[in-house]
């Protein structure tokens, strides 16, 4: 049953997203900046992640997002599924933890940038 939901959210949020449609002045010009913005982002992040990985310290702040998130995930999950209304708001405070969390590791990577001359 938990299964079921979790797909059937997934997949709304999917259509969702898919149904966003941005502003561009034709058909051509969309679909060559949406390939190459995602292209672009994709890159971004692939750089990000690496070097938020080779450094320790950010490595162990990404590591404990990824085991909050999902613990915020789940707990949101089963608060849904059991009707719980405290589970449900720990998962909304959990998720202003992974922001803070979030937040933090943007700093950590911005902080290993180049100074400006």
């Amino acid at each position: 049953k938990i299964r079921g939901i979790v797909v059937k959210i997934v997949r709304r949020i999917l259509s969702f997203l898919r149904s966003v449609d941005l502003p561009f002045s034709n058909e051509r010009n969309r679909s060559f900046h949406a390939k190459h913005s995602r292209k672009r982002l994709l890159l971004g992040m692939q750089k990000m992640l690496r070097q938020i990985l080779a450094n320790s310290d950010s490595r162990k702040i990404f590591m404990f997002l990824c085991i909050n998130f999902t613990f915020m995930f789940v707990e949101f999950v089963v608060g849904v599924w059991t009707n719980s209304l405290g589970l449900i708001s720990d998962a909304g405070h959990m998720f202003f933890d992974c922001a803070a969390l979030l937040l933090g590791l943007v700093a950590a990577y911005v902080s290993k940038w180049k100074a400006d001359s």
